[in-house]
């Protein structure tokens, strides 16, 4: 009596497996290496446009919508074209997120991006890989159909074709999650700024933006707060500079006619904090309508234009001599 062979289920990796990795590779290269920023626009704009959702419809649909009696959900190639960029058009905000969330609420950089980007192309592409595996060859979807291979030549490149497959998925599992480890370890390109402002400091120790002093008294020391937010992801010296100054307003912009009293700060802060600083002058000038101006420099010497400038218009008085009810 013989015992009837069971037939090996059909392993074969699917064609666009390969390709797909193959891209991944090839993209990051261009996009990391080219030294011309054309060069980088046209497999940018497929890594973002088109890779995500592609590699997603293939967990949604691994199958074909012409396969007899399936149970599995498929669409035709141009429905998965289509669909692709769609899908990706609708992805891109939510990886945007997750790349805001990995460079710890700070915008994300382009190699932050780029590392979500790949992540998430190699994770649904090896789960699309899973699904199709599921699934007997006819009703499998790849590129191209089966029906068009010839089997007997197709089984001859089973193996030599899955190994290549499988090394260049494994290469980009490398390169994506390298890239997306170095880019959370040191997300260094993303924009860098640094906000500054004037605050004042409620009865409950709250800092908020207005409530400021504006009449002031001549030879009085007055101050206000000011706040150092440092998103240039990377310990930075500052330093502030409060100034009084007479300006002629009339045209269209400000001209400088007098220097009156000046400080000086200096305080260095740390990637992501914060610092407040209680700050001003003693008034030396005695007129209404004149600007203390706030100055801000990313050294510890004040030389050339600051790099932010905030000011106030405050009256400076005589003592005795202020508006009552101010």
């Amino acid at each position: 009596m013989t015992r009837s062979r069971r037939r090996p289920p059909d392993r074969r990796v699917p064609a666009d497996v390969p390709l797909v990795a193959a891209f991944l590779l090839v993209a990051n290269g261009i996009i990391a290496l080219a030294p011309w920023q054309s060069l980088r626009v046209v497999p940018g704009l497929v890594l973002l446009l088109f890779a995500p959702g592609y590699a997603l419809l293939t967990v949604l649909f691994p199958g074909r919508p012409d396969a007899e009696h399936s149970t599995v959900g498929g669409i035709d190639r141009l429905e998965r074209a289509v669909l692709s960029f769609g899908v990706s058009v609708a992805l891109v905000p939510v990886l945007y997120l997750l790349g805001y969330l990995f460079s710890r609420l700070n915008p994300p950089s382009t190699l932050m991006l780029l590392g979500v980007l790949d992540g998430f192309v190699v994770v649904t592409m090896a789960l699309g890989y899973l699904r199709r595996r599921e699934l007997s060859a006819p009703r499998r979807f790849d590129l191209p159909p089966r029906e068009t291979v010839v089997p007997e030549v197709a089984d001859r490149r089973t193996d030599r074709r899955g190994f290549l497959a499988d090394l260049a998925l494994g290469g980009a599992i490398v390169a994506a999650v390298g890239s997306l480890a170095y880019a959370i370890s040191d997300p260094g390109d993303g924009e860098r700024f640094t906000e500054f402002q004037l605050l004042s400091r409620t009865e409950s120790g709250e800092y908020v933006a207005g409530d400021y002093r504006t009449v002031l008294t001549a030879g009085e020391p007055q101050s206000q707060i000011v706040g150092i937010e440092n998103y240039e992801h990377a310990r930075t010296t500052y330093t502030v500079v409060a100034e009084l100054q007479r300006v002629d307003t009339e045209g269209d912009s400000a001209q400088l006619l007098e220097r009156g009293d000046r400080t000086e700060r200096t305080v260095s802060v740390a990637p992501g904090e914060s610092a407040y600083i209680e700050q001003g002058v003693t008034p030396d000038i005695v007129a209404e309508d004149l600007r203390l101006a706030y100055l801000l420099y990313t050294s510890d010497s004040p030389i050339g234009e600051p790099y932010r400038e905030l000011h106030l218009w405050v009256d400076v008085y005589e003592p005795g001599t202020e508006p009552t009810g101010e």
